[in-house]
């Protein structure tokens, strides 16, 4: 009787090469499947546009946000639009995930070739994440770590309380350079949260720079940007950028007004879309940089670079990693699979340092994962994603906030 020769090495090899690939598709083509009911069930598609008046001078979106390690943040936004003048007024109020409570309220309008904007915001935190500092791994101290010397980290939270009040001067020049300018008053406080797991529990809080005296900051930035990212054929989706690429440049002076010392944060962002089908199938790639000066002993430590969560490092929770110095690498594939719905599957790479002299590209953390975007007539109305890392567990983070117009998106 003949038997079927068993798996050779070559083979459980290849597996196991094939299963890291695998992981993010499967997620992708998962989510895939839940659009659809979502489009059937909920029409969630056109569901912006129910909100919003005909001529779209006032519009109410209810808005969701849940991210793993907060929960979910639910409530509305609301636009009015040239009803006096030229103004734009927008507001929000959200309540759950790791704010307790926010609320912004902003107006907006143009002054021939600027446009100027008044922003303030109040927010309440119960749930925020704190890591320790640097590219350390997380562990159950015995005793409160020193967040300045510690090489373990330790997952703690803490309270925030915040105010800002922010006016920002943009003006668009010609071969798509934009130059904008921003005024800010920050003030924040912290607090333990009282639980096993408190950044007083696990952290000498005595030595983190800003928590015990609480800070405000005066900011004055200046972003240089050249921006060609645009919808390449008219025949792409609403809201998707299908060509061109971002050159961004920032530096903020961030002056202290309660005997805070004073410093400077700067960075890059550099994108580029490669189209390489119909459809269109694109290849997006991402690369960000961010540092401060000063050290680890005088920055407020909420002011420091950080690594994770939904838009940088995804596969890691929100402020996994932190330090003087932050840079992350992404590539994504992006493809229609209707008129309103895109899947997608990336890969981001990056990690933190204390100083330019530890630059290394060891001890990289690699995070992957695939997601969906469900686009309406107005842009994109929702979007989740499912990613993990080199370092195990799951990262989620569902948001549903349709986007109001090109005007809102610096803030």
């Amino acid at each position: 009787m003949d038997h079927e020769p068993g798996e050779g090495v070559a083979r459980k090899l290849g597996r196991a090469v094939l299963w890291v690939p695998r992981v993010p598709i499967v997620l992708a083509l998962k989510g895939v499947r839940g659009a659809f009911w979502l489009q059937d069930r909920y029409n969630v598609a056109e569901i912006a546009d129910e909100f919003q008046t005909e001529d779209k001078k006032i519009a109410f979106f209810p808005s969701a946000f849940a991210e793993t390690g907060f929960g979910l943040n639910v409530g509305i936004r609301a636009s009015l639009t040239d009803l006096i003048s030229e103004e734009q007024i927008t507001g929000r109020v959200g309540i759950g995930g790791r704010d307790r409570w926010i609320a912004d309220l902003g107006i907006a309008r143009r002054f021939g070739p600027v446009d100027v904007s008044l922003s303030g915001r109040r927010e309440a935190r119960d749930n925020d994440l704190f890591f320790g500092y640097g590219n350390t791994d997380i562990t159950t101290p015995e005793m409160p770590l020193d967040p300045l010397t510690a090489d373990v980290g330790a997952s703690a939270r803490f309270r925030s309380r915040l105010n800002r009040g922010v006016v920002t001067a943009s003006v668009k020049l010609p071969q798509n350079f934009a130059l904008s300018a921003t005024s800010a008053v920050v003030q924040r406080e912290f607090d333990g949260t009282g639980t096993a797991d408190s950044i007083d529990t696990l952290f000498d809080v005595g030595t983190l720079p800003g928590f015990l005296d609480n800070t405000t900051y005066l900011h004055s930035e200046l972003t240089v940007a050249w921006d060609t990212r645009r919808r390449a054929s008219r025949w792409d989706g609403h809201g998707i950028r299908s060509a061109g690429g971002l050159v961004l440049g920032f530096a903020d002076y961030q002056h202290g007004l309660d005997e805070e010392p004073d410093f400077v944060r700067y960075g890059m962002d550099l994108q580029r879309i490669v189209r390489i089908a119909r459809g269109p199938r694109l290849l997006e790639f991402r690369l960000y940089g961010e540092a401060v000066t000063g050290g680890r002993d005088e920055v407020p430590f909420t002011e420091l670079p950080r690594l994770g969560g939904s838009n940088l490092l995804r596969g890691y929770v929100a402020g996994r990693f932190r330090d003087r110095l932050a840079a992350v690498g992404q590539v994504r594939y992006l493809w229609p699979a209707l008129s309103w719905l895109a899947p997608s599957i990336f890969v981001d790479a990056g990690r933190v340092w204390a100083s330019y002299d530890e630059l290394s590209l060891r001890g990289m953390r690699v995070g992957f994962g695939g997601g969906i975007e469900v686009y309406g007539r107005g842009g994109l109305a929702m979007r989740a994603e499912l990613a993990s890392s080199i370092d195990g567990g799951v990262v989620g983070v569902l948001m549903f906030e349709p986007a109001f117009n090109a005007r809102m998106e610096h803030h």
